[in-house]
């Protein structure tokens, strides 16, 4: 029985760990009604209490850009209800963070979100980090697809660090993707590294997935923007940056929910032995 007890014990403490050990810093999931987005008026201008994020979110550029009450879907992710769609062309649109990432910030953060395309072509559509403005010349990263030559390709997904080389991250699709990417920061110039996952396949452990890594940069960013400038309606989901891989992933994840029952499944089993 003392074993049983224990092993029960373990079992909650595991999933305390998983929930407690790092730090959520931002988070939008773009909830609607009530006291949250309004979805009969438009994204910008709007600035609900979000974690991480501090005023409305304005614009540099002309367009739609509207909150959705449904959220994006993908396996093993879990989406909040609500959800971001920009378009139809020419829309950038940013909002504050309550503490900017500058040059002496160090550490590893962790950012995830999901994105839906709506349609693969050659314009430019992304998930941008600016910083002091929301013009191109104030782009520090950048995750996304299209813009030709100049930008991820036609029909791939890439990411850009500044003015820095362009980082393939496949051929793009009209399914939803789940990226999260690792910032390892340090306060000594030119030796920050990135790292993307672009729809890991083990939501757990950070190690069994293969990701795309750039080093020698320089990470700085005050604002999260959304930027689509094409004819077609991209959507965004579940804008996360946290300290973690774990707090990464949307909660409750799927991939949570079955090591829990794995260990439940191991303590009746002890039971029924007794």
């Amino acid at each position: 029985m003392k074993k049983t007890q224990s092993l029960f014990i373990v079992a909650l403490t595991a999933i305390s760990l998983h929930s407690s050990h790092a730090t959520l810093l931002v988070y939008e999931p773009f909830l609607t009604g009530g006291s949250n987005y309004d979805t009969s008026a438009s994204l910008i201008g709007q600035g609900p209490t979000s974690l991480g994020f501090t005023g409305n979110w304005i614009t540099g550029t002309t367009g739609p850009a509207d909150p959705i009450a449904t959220g994006l879907t993908y396996t093993g992710v879990d989406s909040a209800g609500g959800a971001a769609s920009v378009g139809t062309n020419n829309v950038r649109t940013g909002r504050l963070l309550n503490t900017p990432f500058t040059a002496t910030t160090t550490g590893t953060y962790y950012l995830s979100f999901l994105m839906d395309l709506g349609g693969v072509d050659n314009q430019y559509k992304a998930l941008e980090f600016h910083n002091g403005g929301l013009a191109d010349a104030d782009r520090n990263f950048r995750l996304g697809n299209g813009g030709g030559a100049g930008g991820f390709g036609a029909t791939n997904y890439g990411f850009r660090i500044a003015g820095g080389a362009n980082q393939d991250l496949g051929v793009a699709d009209t399914n939803t993707n789940f990226f999260i990417v690792r910032f390892d920061l340090s306060s000594t110039a030119a030796s920050d590294t990135v790292t993307v996952y672009r729809n890991p396949t083990d939501l757990v452990i950070e190690s069994n997935n293969t990701g795309v890594t750039l080093t020698g940069q320089d990470i700085v960013f005050d604002r999260i923007t959304l930027a689509q400038f094409t004819t077609q309606q991209v959507t965004f989901d579940e804008i996360r940056l946290s300290t973690s891989f774990a707090t990464a992933i949307p909660e409750p994840s799927t991939y949570g929910l079955v090591g829990f029952a794995a260990i439940l499944g191991l303590i009746a089993r002890r039971f029924r032995k007794k």
